[in-house]
């Protein structure tokens, strides 16, 4: 069962551009790692066009889309992506535990950037 329904995906999208990038990025040739860690959160490694790789992590227990990437919009793409890529349903994203260092790489990325 899905995180999130598109339309409440719609909704915390910074604007359109950001959804409809996104929704590129729904499909897991996107990325190279995923995983559901439990009921509320979700994990991913997404590969950018330059052959970057970012830290998203969602926990929406406590309403995080966190990720790694320099974008200055937040929720970012990645994060949207993950969670579109979720709520279609057509791949599903195995359960797994999150990477050592997973989540503080996704948070820390956002978090530094207001100091």
């Amino acid at each position: 069962m899905a995180l999130m329904e598109i339309d409440d995906i719609k909704d915390k999208a910074p604007d359109r551009k950001a959804f409809a990038t996104a929704k590129k990025l729904a499909t897991p040739g996107k990325w190279s790692a995923l995983g559901q860690d439990g009921d509320n959160i979700l994990w991913g490694t997404a590969l950018g066009s330059r052959g970057d790789q970012y830290s998203v992590y969602i926990d929406l227990s406590r309403d995080a889309l966190e990720c790694s990437c320099p974008s200055r919009k937040r929720p970012c793409k990645h994060a949207l992506g993950l969670l579109i890529l979720d709520a279609n349903g057509e791949h599903p994203i195995p359960a797994a535990a999150t990477p050592d260092g997973h989540r503080w790489e996704a948070e820390d990325r956002y978090y530094s950037s207001w100091e």
